[in-house]
């Protein structure tokens, strides 16, 4: 996912409105005290040239919603543009977590075709895969077997490979038979895998 790609903040209202990046986001909604980081988001170009924008007496308005703060804390503007990027940057954060790319191992390319599950049964070391059955190896080393494809299927689905450091991976096949990361989730927007950080 691409951190410095902007996304909109808007109040319940929709009456303020403003960007984020998603990096900028997550440097202001974080556990512990968010002050610092949000004294310090203020400052920054984009982000103050949007908040200069924003009408004090709607702001204030828009912030008592919220039954945070009283009148007499409401009535300072310069925290209350504070207080509207630090909701942004909650709201953003949760919604888009901090994501980087899934790692891939390209296990077989797919001019193995039928044959794929076959040779992972016979070329992958099953010292470093787990959640198979025995009887699944067995049925995956005959691809004329009647449940060769479900054997196939039950590895797919089950399977967990460990590498050389213990980092673990499920498989995946679109053609290709894939070990991606545990874990990965499919962005449909990018047509890539990713994990969160």
């Amino acid at each position: 996912m691409n951190t410095t790609h902007k996304e909109w903040f808007s109040t319940s209202s929709g009456r303020v409105e403003f960007q984020l990046t998603i990096e900028d986001a997550h440097c202001g909604s974080h556990q512990g005290s968010c002050d610092d980081d949000i004294a310090e988001l203020v400052k920054v170009p984009y982000i103050s040239e949007q908040l200069a924008a924003i009408d004090p007496d709607l702001l204030r308005r828009e912030l008592a919603e919220y039954g945070a703060w009283d009148d007499t804390e409401l009535s300072d503007h310069d925290e209350n543009l504070k207080r509207i990027l630090w909701i942004a940057c909650g709201d953003i954060a949760e919604t888009h977590p901090l994501t980087r790319p899934a790692d891939m191992i390209l296990l077989f390319d797919g001019a193995s075709g039928q044959y794929i599950p076959q040779r992972f049964a016979h070329e992958i070391d099953r010292s470093r895969i787990t959640n198979v059955s025995d009887e699944d190896y067995a049925i995956l080393e005959n691809p004329e077997h009647e449940y060769y494809w479900d054997a196939w299927d039950d590895m797919l689905n089950n399977a967990v490979i460990k590498d050389e450091t213990g980092k673990e991976y499920t498989l995946i096949q679109d053609g290709d038979c894939w070990a991606i990361e545990k874990d990965a989730q499919f962005d449909e927007r990018t047509g890539e895998y990713y994990v969160e950080v």
